[in-house]
Parts: C-alpha cells; sequence; structure tokens
C-alpha cells in the first residue's frame, strides 16, 4: 500500500490540537492498510530526507501557514516558494515546491491554499488542498475532551479519510465542504452563533486544486 507522510510538530497549544487527531486519523489509515510516517518534530533537513526515504503518495503538511509556505517545528519554513510571507512574516530565499510533485497534497494550515497550493500543481503536485484564510477552531479542555474542536477537525479530515478508503479527491473535497456546512446547521439549531460562524468561515476558504479524480 501506498505511503501517507504526515508532518505534526507540537510546539504549540494549535498545533498540539491537530496532532491529537492527526494522530488518530493515521491510526485509521494503517488499519486500512497504509504504511503511515509522521514527522514529529518537522524541520527542512529531515522533512526533505523523509519524502526522498519514503516517497509518499499523500503528503498532509499541520503548521503554521502563510500564502508561500507551511513551516514545522519552530517555525521553520519546511515548503515553500520565494518571496516575502507577510502572514509568516519571512523571507522565504529557496523555494522546493518540486518535492510535491507526483503526489496529493493537503495543507493543512493557514492561508496556505491562497498561494502555495496552486504554485505547488503547477510544479507538478497531482491535486492540493489548502485554506486561504487562517484556519480556525475553537478549543476548550484538552484535545481528547475538547468537543468543541472535535466538529472543527472532524470535518477537515474528511478528505484524507476517504482518500484511505479509495475515494477520488473530488470527492473528499465535497465532504469537506458537506460536514462544515452539516455542522454549520447543527450549531444554529442550538443557538450556538460563534461556532457556526467559525465553522461557516474555513467553509469558505477551503479550497482544492487541481486532478480532482486523483487517488491514492
Amino acid at each position: 500500500m501506498p505511503t501517507i507522510l504526515i508532518t505534526s510538530p507540537s510546539d504549540d497549544p494549535p498545533k498540539t490540537y491537530a496532532r491529537y487527531y492527526l494522530r488518530l486519523f493515521a491510526e485509521k489509515a494503517a488499519e486500512e492498510g497504509h504504511h503511515v510516517v509522521i514527522v514529529r518534530e518537522p524541520l527542512l533537513g529531515n522533512f526533505e530526507d523523509a519524502i526522498a526515504k519514503y516517497n509518499p503518495r499523500f503528503v498532509i503538511l499541520n503548521g503554521h501557514g502563510g500564502r508561500k509556505g507551511v513551516t514545522g517545528a519552530d517555525y521553520h519554513v519546511i515548503l515553500g516558494v520565494k518571496g516575502y510571507d507577510p502572514e509568516l512574516r519571512v523571507q522565504i530565499v529557496a523555494q522546493n515546491p518540486e518535492l510535491m510533485k507526483g503526489r496529493i497534497v493537503y495543507l493543512l494550515s493557514c492561508f496556505s491554499g491562497k498561494e502555495l497550493a496552486p504554485k505547488l500543481v503547477r510544479y507538478g503536485a497531482r491535486a492540493v488542498a489548502g485554506y486561504t484564510s487562517a484556519f480556525i477552531f475553537l478549543s476548550e479542555n484538552s484535545a481528547d475532551k475538547d468537543i468543541r474542536s472535535r466538529q472543527f477537525f472532524t470535518a477537515a479530515l474528511q478528505l484524507p479519510l476517504l482518500l484511505i478508503k479509495g475515494r477520488e479527491f473530488g470527492v473528499g473535497c465535497t465532504a469537506v465542504r458537506n460536514a462544515f456546512l452539516n455542522y454549520v446547521e447543527e450549531a444554529e439549531e442550538k443557538g450556538n452563533f460563534l461556532m457556526a460562524k467559525y465553522l461557516y468561515f474555513d467553509y469558505l476558504n477551503f479550497k482544492c486544486f487541481g486532478y480532482m479524480r486523483a487517488k491514492i
């Protein structure tokens, strides 16, 4: 079965939440027979080494994102294109979008769907999903006991959950949008309009690029 590579640092609270849900996804992917590699402290060197070693068909990057790059541990950019990134407040002087050539990519990070995602497709990625603005979620307590964050990540992870079952990329993208809208409706029915607002915000900013019939 093809390899899935996940970058999942946990050096601040948002990334710690994401790691919890990505670990649950990794367990399901392994149950489906996929080989899953998690880079827990991703820096540029070990990320590039992992790509070369495992040659993953599907890559999920979680970290802080900007329109031109995504960070790993310690706010180091591990995937990006040249130029000044106003969201990350960094000048990216060397780029590596060709690393994603031939792969399906999910940029589970803020703003990276704005410019980086479509550029990855131009450099040969098969299909890429990302968010054109901040990926916002509400939280309380810890991730394993937090009902508020669960809906945001459950919706966001519909794409990889369907991909590991052999479904097409475009089908997974539609499932993400439908899940966000379903949770918006539930929140509104309960009078939780703040929850509905941010779920709808993520729905609006989730974008998909590339070959919609791609499978892993």
